[in-house]
């Protein structure tokens, strides 16, 4: 990012020089104004030049101002959707005896953008010198890029969610343990190799529990379901009913700091072509006004990409509710639309 700010001033700089040097009315740097621009890609500042009658070169950045949108899932046990709210009050009235974490049956997540660009772009205006088309003498035509980081936007779950994920994580972490239990007769081991000797600080269960607990299957946030099919303790396909086996579904679970998060994510260069027109004040020619609209090509379909590495938008279908909505919006965008307004001051 920053090579490629340092390059183009180094750049426009040179335009600029060769310009005001250069007895060329075609190029000779003849204004220079400050902008200021507001729009869908937050609100910018940059420098432009008027190379002679029909180009102009504009380099600056945009800072998208920071909001939260709030939006929320639920909070499943096990895969019988139908059993899962019964499952649920079971094993959050356990946990809050055993942790003194409450678990809620939602997850509040906060999204904040996190769009913030360079940008070169050379603008053509094509009708300045045709003077029947003299109403339409300041319309002009864009080509150059925007630059910035791949990750333009940002969830993560709210800090009051934060008390139920930690229960949610101890949870699934016991439950793994009496799955590790039931086909090996072990707990499994901690990351130095010693072995694990009880489910949580100290807790043993009855033998007879350890079915049912088995029974009541993982805690998570079913988000649509994946290429593949559900399995076994073993990696063998868990079929249905009529012996058919069962679609993967996606379960987000809380990371290892009890937390669930997802980064959108573009190219880091996003080359940008539009159209736009500006004209100065008539009382005050320092001054124009102008709009700028076009696209940015950011390529494709951003990646909505969850703590766990999956991505909602590529790898998962069906995602439901306000997350799916957000999920197919984001699906949609596979160019940025760019609508900007302008104004700018003369500086020489």
């Amino acid at each position: 990012m920053k090579k490629i700010a340092i390059i183009s001033g180094i750049l426009l700089s040179s335009i600029f020089t060769y310009g005001q040097k250069s007895s060329s009315s075609f190029l000779r740097l003849n204004r220079m104004d400050l902008n200021v621009t507001a729009g869908t890609t937050g609100i910018g500042v940059d420098l432009s030049a008027d190379l002679g009658e029909l180009f102009r070169a504009r380099v600056g950045g945009t800072f998208m101002p920071h909001f939260k949108y709030v939006t929320d899932f639920g909070v499943e046990v096990g895969d019988d959707k139908e059993l899962s709210p019964e499952k649920f009050d079971r094993l959050s009235g356990m946990l809050e005896e055993m942790t003194g974490f409450k678990v809620d049956n939602t997850i509040d997540m906060a999204g904040t953008p996190s769009f913030n660009n360079f940008r070169l772009l050379v603008d053509v205006f094509p009708f300045r010198k045709i003077e029947s088309l003299k109403g339409i003498k300041d319309l002009y035509f864009t080509a150059g890029f925007y630059a910035g980081p791949k990750k333009v936007a940002k969830a993560v779950n709210t800090t009051e969610d934060m008390p139920s994920l930690m229960a949610v994580s101890i949870y699934n972490s016991m439950y793994t343990k009496v799955e590790n239990y039931m086909y090996t007769g072990s707990y499994g081991t901690n990351s130095d190799g010693t072995p694990i000797t009880s489910l949580f600080m100290g807790i043993e269960l009855d033998p007879a529990q350890y079915e049912q607990f088995l029974d009541y299957g993982k805690m998570g946030m079913p988000l649509g379901t994946m290429d593949g099919y559900e399995t076994d303790y073993w990696g063998d396909p868990i079929l249905d009913a009529d012996g058919n086996p069962i679609p993967k579904t996606y379960k987000m679970e809380p990371d290892e700091n009890s937390m669930v998060k997802a980064d959108a994510v573009v190219n880091a260069f996003r080359p940008y072509l539009g159209v736009g027109y500006n004209h100065s004040f008539k009382k005050n020619d320092k001054f124009r006004i102008g709009v700028d609209a076009g696209a940015m090509f950011w390529g494709g379909s951003p990646k909505l990409i969850t703590h766990d590495g999956t991505d909602l938008v590529h790898e998962v279908y069906g995602v439901p509710g306000k997350i799916g909505k957000y999920v197919d919006i984001v699906k949609a965008l596979k160019v940025f639309p760019v609508l900007n307004l302008s104004v700018s001051y003369r500086l020489y």
